[in-house]
């Protein structure tokens, strides 16, 4: 499991990776898609319907500008605000 990291309106939380269309959707609350997995160490990822349709190739060229770290309450609005209820694993 990651490190926790500090959020602005969470405090101290579990750190999650998503593409800055997700931030997007927490700003506007409009609903882009949240494609998401959690791995075998319990991290997190989100993308959203357009970079989830991206070539392998395209997510490649344009990953490292695309993601960023938000903490997993703010994850787990994002993907309610997507329609999917989210509750994270506990290690």
């Amino acid at each position: 499991m990651s490190d926790p990291i500090l959020c602005d309106v969470h405090g101290e939380s579990v750190a999650t990776i998503v593409c800055v269309h997700i931030l997007d959707t927490l700003q506007d609350d409009a609903p882009r898609g949240f494609w998401w997995a959690v791995d075998d160490e319990g991290e997190y990822d989100a993308i959203c319907e357009d970079c989830n349709n991206m070539t392998d190739e395209e997510w490649a060229a344009s990953s490292s500008e695309n993601c960023r770290v938000l903490c997993f309450e703010c994850y787990a609005r994002a993907a309610k605000l997507n329609g999917i209820e989210m509750v994270r694993k506990h290690s």
